[in-house]
């Protein structure tokens, strides 16, 4: 798990088929030296495993990303410049799996869309 390091987050909203959180990114993690010196970049996988540990939490399961319809990253996402996000997760439980839209912004500026499916154990 890379929460409480790499980021924090705060819920704001928890709801049976949704779950909307104020993410703070750690802008001095270690992960930055390597992507990419002076030019710090959150790795996409980071952003997708910050909506899977979200959706843990709240749900009190251990998820896996099993599939996914689409995966867009849609701006370069600087903890220097951008260190404040919104995650907004809908999902509908389907038998042992969870369908499950998220987006990752700030602002008016979109970095992750996210359409899954996520199983749990």
């Amino acid at each position: 798990m890379i929460i409480d390091n790499f980021y924090s987050a705060e819920i704001i909203k928890f709801s049976e088929e949704a779950i909307t959180a104020s993410i703070s990114l750690n802008d001095k993690h270690d992960i930055y030296k390597g992507h990419f010196p002076g030019q710090p970049i959150v790795p996409g996988v980071c952003q997708v495993l910050i909506v899977k540990e979200l959706l843990s939490d709240c749900i009190g399961k251990d998820l896996q990303l099993i599939s996914s319809k689409r995966i867009k990253f849609l701006s370069m996402l600087d903890p220097t410049q951008t260190s404040d996000l919104t995650a907004e997760i809908k999902f509908k439980r389907q038998e042992s799996d969870f369908q499950v839209s998220a987006v990752l912004s700030s602002g008016l500026t979109i970095f992750l869309k996210l359409k899954g499916t996520y199983s749990g154990k």
